[in-house]
């Protein structure tokens, strides 16, 4: 606190507290009239993936989520967003509707943004006032960096507010550092790993002209072409076969139309493996603020005894290694000996479970952290590195 001032005296700039306003967003049609201001805070915020810009929330609700509820909490300064929280609701274990982050098990559409160079504390504890109005009982937001400065902040605001909440650790996320000297960083690779990854590439090169191109559409149609034939070579896979393939489950049209939005605002790329000019492996990834993720990635089947999918990978990041405005490559999924063969480094995934201020809500809480035994995370989780904003 401090003494008033004198009439007509203005209070030091280091004494005023920013003039934060907390607007909440009942529908999907006011959170699309804001989309420039939404991606505005994205380019400023320390989140690097293009699944938080707003075309790609508003598709993500459109394709998996058009009749839920739709809950978008904003923090404004003056008429630029400083926080934002994009919340659905989704039925959770077939018992009760919760608010969640746009996310499923196909793809994410939707993170916690915060204005690194704005008073983050101050505006979290703006945002935390809107948690009381969300229309459920509970927030179930899953797959969730909690490590990284801006959950951790939130998380910190949580407590301040005395809003109860419940934290674990899923899984973990491989990452590899590019530190754009490709030769360096396979010495530190795994012998085992290396000589598989050779004995392959020979195989290959033996069964014909092997060629490893890589597309960076602008067009959005180009994108969507693309992405069709993509996903006609993952139908080819045991996912396939198992009917698990984006065709089988029939989302061509949705990732398709994803990749566009992608292509028109600069962050999407295709890379295929092509032996004898035919397509046997691709990679449909995003890029963004020095930072490549792999959306998906897949093979076609019958070509399985070259390894087809490690030796794109293996490609891509020698690519990658070789171009001075990339940093990261985040496989964007959980751990899995495919990709953790690749990392240098993991980071954490966690679902965090918040209670509104609510008795009922509370209760909710007691018993989800009984039912499930959950507490908190024995050890923090390991942060993603922080993103240097667009």
């Amino acid at each position: 606190m401090y003494a008033p001032l004198a009439s007509g005296l203005e209070p030091p700039a280091f004494l005023v507290m920013p003039a934060y306003r907390l607007i909440q967003h009942h529908d999907a049609r006011s959170f699309v009239d804001q989309a420039d201001r939404w991606n505005d805070l994205w380019r400023r915020s320390e989140v690097a993936a293009p699944s938080a810009r707003a075309e790609q929330i508003a598709h993500w609700l459109a394709t998996f989520a058009a009749d839920e509820t739709f809950y978008a909490l904003t923090v404004n300064d003056g008429e630029r967003l400083v926080a934002a929280l994009p919340l659905v609701g989704r039925r959770v274990k077939q018992l009760m509707r919760v608010g969640m982050l746009p996310h499923n098990e196909w793809t994410s559409g939707g993170e916690l943004l915060v204005d690194p160079t704005a008073d983050v504390a101050a505006a979290l504890d703006c945002l935390c006032e809107g948690i009381a109005d969300v229309p459920w009982p509970l927030l179930w937001l899953d797959e969730i960096a909690l490590g990284a400065p801006y959950w951790q902040a939130f998380r910190a605001a949580l407590e301040r507010a005395g809003i109860s909440f419940e934290a674990t650790r899923l899984a973990s996320t491989a990452q590899v550092t590019i530190a754009h000297d490709w030769q360096a960083y396979e010495a530190t690779r795994d012998g085992d790993h290396r000589r598989s990854r050779r004995r392959y590439a020979k195989k290959l090169q033996q069964a014909g002209k092997l060629d490893f191109i890589v597309h960076a559409p602008r067009d959005p149609s180009e994108a969507e072409q693309l992405a069709r034939i993509a996903f006609e070579i993952e139908d080819r896979s045991w996912k396939g076969a198992a009917g698990s393939s984006v065709i089988k489950a029939g989302l061509l049209d949705a990732f398709a139309r994803q990749a566009a939005l992608a292509a028109n605002s600069g962050h999407v790329e295709f890379a295929f493996l092509h032996l004898d000019d035919r397509p046997i492996a691709f990679a449909y990834f995003w890029r963004s603020k020095g930072v490549v993720f792999i959306v998906k990635l897949g093979y076609d089947e019958s070509f399985r005894q070259f390894g087809p999918g490690q030796q794109l990978v293996m490609h891509v990041l020698e690519r990658l290694h070789g171009e001075r405005d990339c940093r990261l490559l985040d496989f964007w999924g959980r751990l899995a000996p495919w990709n953790e063969s690749w990392a240098t480094h993991t980071y954490d995934v966690s679902r965090l479970v918040v209670a509104p201020p609510r008795l009922v809500s509370r209760g909710l809480l007691k018993a989800y952290a009984s039912l499930c035994d959950l507490k908190a995370p024995e050890r923090e989780p390991t942060p993603p590195p922080v993103v240097i904003a667009e």
